[in-house]
C-alpha cells in the first residue's frame, strides 16, 4: 500500500503541473503515467496481504507524496534556484530539526552498537541517498518538466523486486515481468512525448546553476 500511494506522487503533478507550472497534460503523457501506476498496482498486488490499511496510516503516507510534490513545484516556479548542496543541507537539517525532538522523545537518547553492517548501511545511506540520489534528482528537475522526470518514481517498487531477488533471494512471480513491461511501456510513452515536444522547446529551461 505504501508503494501504490507513493507512486501517485506522478500523477499528482502531472494534474497540477498546467496549473501551477504551465506543463502541457497531453494524451501520451497521461496515458503512459497510468501505465506507469496500473504496472506498480499489479506488482505490488500479489504481494497484498491480508490485513486492512489504517485510513491514518494511509493519510500520513498521502500527506507525504502531496509535500514533495509541493517542493517540487515550488522549485521548479524559483527564477533564481539555490545551488542543489544548499538546498540539499537546507532540507536535511530541517528534517532533522522536525525529527529530532520526536526521536528523543518517543526513544530516548540514542544507543548504537556499532557493528560493520550498521556503518556500511549508515554509509550506503548517507553518501548513496542523503546526498547522490537527492543531487541527481535535483539535478535531472532542473533539466525537465516536473511532470515528466516524476514518473521516474515508477521505477522505485520495480528495483525494489529486482534487488529483493537478488540480493534477498525473494521469489519473482510470472506476473511481475508484465507489471516490469507495462511500467517500462509507460516511461518509454513519457519520454516520447518529451522527445518529439524537444525541438520546439529547446533552451526553454529555467536559472542555470552550473
Amino acid at each position: 500500500m505504501g508503494s501504490i500511494i507513493a507512486s501517485t506522487n506522478p500523477l499528482i503533478v502531472a494534474l497540477a503541473a498546467p496549473f501551477v507550472l504551465g506543463e502541457p497534460l497531453t494524451r501520451r503523457k497521461l496515458l503512459g503515467l497510468l501505465l506507469g501506476f496500473g504496472g506498480v498496482v499489479l506488482a505490488m498486488h500479489a504481494r497484498a496481504g491480508t490485513s486492512e490499511a489504517r485510513l491514518p496510516d494511509v493519510m500520513l503516507a498521502l500527506s507525504g507524496v502531496i509535500a514533495f510534490v509541493a517542493s517540487n513545484v515550488l522549485y521548479k516556479r524559483m527564477r533564481a534556484r539555490p545551488h542543489p548542496i544548499v538546498l540539499n543541507g537546507a532540507q536535511l537539517l530541517c528534517a532533522s530539526a522536525a525529527v529530532l525532538p520526536a526521536a528523543l522523545l518517543l526513544e530516548g537518547p540514542p544507543h548504537i552498537r556499532w557493528t560493520a553492517p550498521i556503518v556500511w548501511s549508515l554509509a550506503f545511506l548517507v553518501l548513496g541517498l542523503s546526498v547522490g540520489a537527492s543531487m541527481l534528482w535535483f539535478w535531472i528537475l532542473h533539466h525537465g518538466e516536473a511532470s515528466r522526470v516524476s514518473a521516474y518514481f515508477f521505477l522505485t517498487p520495480a528495483f525494489g523486486l529486482l534487488l529483493s531477488a537478488v540480493l534477498l533471494g525473494e521469489p519473482l512471480a510470472p506476473l511481475d515481468g508484465v507489471a516490469l513491461a507495462v511500467i517500462a511501456a509507460g516511461l518509454w510513452l513519457v519520454a516520447r512525448e518529451e522527445k518529439l515536444k524537444a525541438p520546439r522547446s529547446s533552451g526553454m529551461h529555467g536559472a542555470s546553476w552550473e
